[in-house]
C-alpha cells in the first residue's frame, strides 16, 4: 500500500508545477518558483545541509534528534532545541511560497518529533528520477520496447552527476549516492540491451558512452565502445578509451584490465 501511495504521489508531483524544486544530482541548487536560490539567502551553510539532509531521505520523514546530531555532532541534543527552531525558522523563511491558496503553508513539515520535504510543494530531482525508474520496471512486464527506452531517458536526463558531489564526505550523504549510482548504471545497461534487442545501434552507442563517462572501470562498457569506435574508423578514440580504463582500474581499484580487454586492445593498435 505504501510503495502504491508513493507511485501515486509522484505521478500527481510529475504533472504539477511545484513552487519548490531541489536538484542535488551533480551539486546542490534550489529553485523557489523558478528563481534560484542564492548561497547569500541560506545566511550559513548549516541551513543548506539541512535541506540536503532532508532530500537524502527521498521524502521519508528524519527525527528531529538524527537531524541535530548531523548538524550539530559536538553539541548534547537535549540542548539544542531553541537552536534548531531558530534554524528551521530561517530556512523556511527562505523557501516557502507565500500566498499559496489550498495547500500546507509550509515547504517542511515539522510534527511529533520528525521533519521531511513537503510533497505538495517541492520536487525534487532525486524523487524524479526514482520515479521514472519505478515506472520503467513496472513497464516491462507489457509495454513496447521504445517506451521503456523513452521513459529511461526521462531518469537519464535528471542524472547529471553523482549525488551531492561536494559533501562526498558526509556519512548522512553516502547511502543514497550509492543507491542511486547503482541504479543508474544498472538502468543504463539495462537500457542499452533494449535497444541492442530492437537493432538501435546509435541509442546503445549512447548508453554505452553515458555508461563508461560514469564508471571508466567498466569494461563491458569499454569493449563495447572499443569495438564501436574502431569499426566506424575512429581508431584514435577506441584507443584512448581503453587508456582511459586502464589508468582507473589502476588508480581505483589497482587493477589491470583483463586479458579480453587487452586482446581487444592488441588487435586495435595492431590494425
Amino acid at each position: 500500500i505504501d510503495y502504491c501511495s508513493r507511485l501515486i504521489d509522484n505521478r500527481a508531483r510529475s504533472s504539477s508545477m511545484p513552487f519548490l524544486e531541489i536538484n542535488c544530482l551533480g551539486g546542490f541548487r534550489a529553485m523557489r518558483e523558478k528563481v534560484l536560490v542564492r548561497d547569500s539567502e541560506w545566511k550559513s551553510k548549516r541551513a543548506k545541509t539541512f535541506i540536503k539532509l532532508l532530500v537524502a531521505q527521498d521524502g521519508h520523514a528524519v527525527s528531529r534528534d538524527s537531524a541535530m546530531e548531523t548538524l550539530w555532532p559536538d553539541m548534547d541534543p537535549d540542548t539544542l532545541g531553541p537552536t534548531f527552531n531558530s534554524m528551521l525558522h530561517r530556512v523556511r523563511k527562505v523557501l516557502e511560497p507565500k500566498n499559496v491558496p489550498g495547500r500546507s503553508a509550509s515547504c517542511i513539515l515539522h510534527t511529533d518529533g520528525v521533519v521531511k520535504l513537503n510533497r505538495e510543494l517541492v520536487r525534487t530531482d532525486v524523487g524524479q528520477l526514482l520515479y521514472h525508474l519505478d515506472t520503467t520496471d513496472r513497464m516491462k512486464s507489457g509495454r513496447k520496447p521504445a517506451n521503456i527506452i523513452e521513459e529511461y531517458e526521462k531518469a537519464f536526463d535528471l542524472y547529471e552527476g553523482d549525488f551531492l558531489p561536494e559533501d562526498l564526505y558526509s556519512d548522512w550523504a553516502a547511502p543514497m549516492r550509492d543507491r542511486l549510482r547503482i541504479r543508474y548504471l544498472r538502468a543504463l545497461e539495462d537500457a542499452a540491451m533494449i535497444a541492442e534487442s530492437s537493432g538501435d545501434r546509435d541509442r546503445m552507442l549512447r548508453f554505452y558512452e553515458r555508461m563508461f563517462s560514469a564508471d571508466p572501470c567498466n569494461e563491458k562498457a569499454c569493449c563495447w565502445l572499443m569495438t564501436r569506435y574502431h569499426s566506424d574508423a575512429r581508431r584514435r578514440e577506441a584507443i584512448r578509451t581503453y587508456e582511459r580504463c586502464e589508468r582507473a582500474l589502476s588508480k581505483d581499484v589497482d587493477l589491470e584490465p583483463d586479458e579480453q580487454t587487452k586482446k581487444l586492445y592488441r588487435r586495435i593498435i595492431g590494425g
